[in-house]
């Protein structure tokens, strides 16, 4: 699975939701193999782990060095291509990818072709409308006053918001009801 999207659009809190649903279903812990250093699989020791251990998942984060084309100079994606189409299928493990990558066309085309990649999800900056929606679902669930989080929304001036930008503007509410309690 490849979570394609800008800076903050949340696709760090999507691996966690999914890692947290594998868990889930399976009942037990999920034993995951993670990085975000882009040397970390330069060399083949992690792959290695990544076979040899009884891990559920390998997610590496800001992946864009090993998702672009192999005809650009990625010397490492036929690594991950060859441990994706004996290892994960064969164990039903997964391999998570989150990328800044802008473009589709950025990626190797091997690796999202459909027989390989489960998933290709594009997060985006939401609209003010949409920002609205999930501020009022998440200060539901958290007893916070709406109203506060939609000035404050509509006083950063937006056309689109991110959702770090908008938890960030719910934790400052959160944080003064919870002083003035």
């Amino acid at each position: 699975m490849i979570l394609q999207g800008s800076l903050g659009t949340g696709k760090t809190r999507l691996i966690s939701k999914i890692l947290w649903k594998i868990s889930k279903r399976s009942e037990s812990d999920t034993n995951v193999l993670y990085t975000t250093d882009q040397k970390s699989l330069s060399n083949d020791e992690m792959l290695i782990e990544f076979i040899t251990e009884m891990y559920d998942a390998l997610v590496i984060e800001d992946a864009d060095h090993l998702l672009i084309p192999r005809a650009d100079g990625n010397e490492c994606l036929h690594k991950i291509l060859s441990v994706a189409d004996e290892i994960v299928r064969a164990q039903s493990r997964k391999i998570i990818f989150s990328t800044n990558l802008p473009n589709i066309n950025d990626l190797d085309d091997a690796l999202i072709r459909p027989s390989r990649c489960f998933e290709l999800v594009h997060l985006r900056k939401l609209s003010l409308e949409e920002s609205t929606i999930l501020a009022n679902n998440i200060c539901a669930d958290l007893s916070l006053p709406i109203n506060t989080v939609k000035k404050r929304l509509h006083e950063l001036s937006c056309d689109t918001y991110t959702l770090a930008e908008i938890d960030k503007i719910i934790s400052g509410v959160n944080y003064l009801c919870m002083a003035n309690s």
